[in-house]
C-alpha cells in the first residue's frame, strides 16, 4: 500500500511538472516565435527547480514541440471527424456511385462543407489563449520548412501532426473525388498553399482578438461587436477562397511546366 501511494504521488508530480512546461513552452513560443525560445527560459518559467527537467520529460526541443502540438490535436481531430461524420450521412459520400453522378452545383455545395471541415476545429481554437498559442505556433511550424521531429513513434513529422490526420486524409479523399482530375504535383502544390492560407488567415485575427481583453467564455460571441472584422465573414470568405482553390482549371502554362518536368 506505501508503494503505491509514493508511486502515486510520483505520478502527479510528474504530470503537474510535464503540463507545466507545456503550458509555459507554448506560451512563449508563440510571443517569441518557437526557435527564438530558450529551454532554460522556458524552464524558468515553468519554474522548474531541475535544469534538465525538459530533457527529462521530452528529450529535446522537437520532442517538447511534439508534446505541445499533440495537447491539441486531439481536440481539432474529434472535431473534425464528428464534422465529417455529419457531412458523410448528409450527401451519402461514402456511395461512390453518388460522388460520380453528382452534377457541378452540388458538389460545389459538398466541396464547401468539407472545406469547413478543415477550417472550422481550428477556428474553435481561437476560443481559448492555450488555442490562440496552438494556431500562431502552427503557422511558424508551417512555414518553416522543417519536417523531421523526434522520436519514432508515429507520427513521425510535423506534417503527420499538423495536416495528415486521419480526418484530414479522408476529407481530401473526398475533396479529390469531386474535383477536377488534377495531376499530383497540382495537388500537392494547392495542398500546401491551402493548409498556408487556413493557417494564417486564423492567425491574423489573433492580434484583434488579444485587443479586446480576452479573459474567459465563449470569445467568439463575446466579442463579435468589438472586433473591427466579423470573424464569420472571415471564415466564410476564407471557404470562399479555398474552395475556388480547389476548382481552378490548371492553366496551360502550368501543364506545359508540368510536362517539362516530367520529360526531365
Amino acid at each position: 500500500m506505501t508503494r503505491n501511494l509514493k508511486q502515486a504521488d510520483s505520478d502527479t508530480k510528474y504530470g503537474k511538472s510535464r503540463q507545466q512546461i507545456i503550458a509555459a513552452a507554448e506560451k512563449l513560443m508563440a510571443q517569441k516565435g518557437v526557435y527564438a525560445t530558450s529551454l532554460r527560459e522556458i524552464n524558468q518559467v515553468a519554474k522548474q527547480k531541475n535544469a534538465s527537467s525538459i530533457h527529462y520529460h521530452f528529450v529535446n526541443r522537437d520532442g517538447l514541440i511534439r508534446a505541445i502540438l499533440e495537447s491539441h490535436i486531439s481536440e481539432v481531430e474529434t472535431h473534425r471527424l464528428r464534422m465529417l461524420e455529419k457531412t458523410e450521412k448528409t450527401y451519402y459520400l461514402n456511395d461512390d456511385k453518388v460522388l460520380k453522378t453528382m452534377d457541378h452545383e452540388k458538389r460545389i455545395v459538398v466541396i464547401r462543407e468539407l472545406i469547413k471541415v478543415f477550417i472550422l476545429p481550428l477556428k474553435a481554437k481561437l476560443e481559448t489563449k492555450s488555442g490562440r498559442y496552438y494556431i500562431k505556433i502552427l503557422q511558424e511550424l508551417i512555414f518553416s520548412g522543417k519536417s523531421e521531429i523526434a522520436g519514432t513513434k508515429a507520427p513521425q513529422t510535423f506534417d503527420d501532426l499538423i495536416n495528415f490526420t486521419n480526418g484530414i486524409k479522408t476529407t481530401t479523399t473526398y475533396i479529390l473525388k469531386l474535383a477536377p482530375n488534377l495531376p499530383l504535383d497540382v495537388v500537392l502544390l494547392r495542398g500546401k498553399l491551402i493548409a498556408r492560407l487556413i493557417i494564417t488567415a486564423l492567425a491574423d485575427l489573433i492580434p484583434d482578438m488579444e485587443k479586446v481583453n480576452l479573459t474567459s467564455g465563449s470569445v467568439l460571441n463575446r466579442t463579435k461587436d468589438l472586433m473591427p472584422v466579423d470573424i464569420d465573414l472571415v471564415v466564410e470568405n476564407l471557404t470562399d477562397v479555398t474552395v475556388a482553390i480547389v476548382l481552378f482549371p490548371v492553366s496551360e502554362p502550368t501543364m506545359q511546366l508540368l510536362r517539362k518536368t516530367s520529360v526531365n
